[in-house]
């Protein structure tokens, strides 16, 4: 009776070891899988926060003398100061008011103009009216052409808000000899925004992200003709 009790015993305790070693294993899957469980969840949320985030990649752009974009690298975001405004402004009139013999500079001109449109706008919807049909550059050149009397350097520009204000004198010549047809005063108010670019695109569009919303154009009388 005793060995069959040392027996019993015996294989009770070895029961008792396996059945205690089967919950230890238990437990360290369930820890196991609540750390897995956790190290997922901090990841989706990581993806859903990375993803919630601006896209916003700012670029340096560098102009040539004929200012095209020579060079693009990318850059920290930039403040653009008044000045570089103003400039834009100024290239924007001279780009959309010109009047060219060279084809390939006229429509140059007027992509860099369309570029700093907010589309669909007013000013985008006034640009397009002025621009064709007897009214397109290629169709006046053949009768005349029209450049701006100091170009940028020879404009008054003051802003107000989002409100500018600039005034010029236009030299209209005869395409033929070049001779002076007129000389005309204009006052301009433009209306703008400021928006930032986002994509390599954009940037090569416009880079300060300056955008017409609204302009008009005026003639000043009494200005005496060349």
């Amino acid at each position: 009776m005793a060995s069959h009790s040392v027996i019993y015993d015996n294989a009770k305790r070895h029961w008792n070891n396996r059945l205690e070693e089967v919950a230890k294993q238990r437990d360290k899957a369930w820890t196991a899988a609540y750390v897995s469980w956790a190290f997922t969840a901090v990841s989706i949320f990581g993806l859903i926060w990375i993803g919630a985030q601006s896209k916003f990649i700012p670029y340096i752009v560098e102009n040539n003398r004929l200012n095209d974009v020579a060079l693009v690298a990318p850059l920290h975001p930039k403040q653009y100061s008044a000045g570089d405004e103003r400039d834009a402004i100024a290239n924007w009139i001279i780009n959309s008011r010109s009047v060219l013999s060279d084809p390939e500079g006229q429509n140059r001109n007027l992509e860099r103009a369309w570029n700093m449109l907010v589309v669909p706008s007013v000013a985008s919807m006034k640009f397009q009216e002025e621009h064709e049909g007897e009214n397109h550059p290629s169709v006046r050149a053949k009768k005349e052409l029209v450049s701006l009397d100091g170009n940028s350097e020879g404009m008054t520009i003051t802003v107000v808000g989002d409100t500018w204000t600039a005034g010029w004198t236009e030299v209209t010549r005869n395409p033929k000899n070049g001779q002076v047809i007129s000389k005309k005063d204009w006052r301009m108010q433009i209306v703008t925004k400021r928006q930032p670019v986002k994509t390599l695109e954009e940037t090569l569009k416009n880079h300060l992200g300056l955008f017409i919303t609204e302009y008009s154009a005026t003639e000043v009388k009494g200005h005496g003709n060349g």
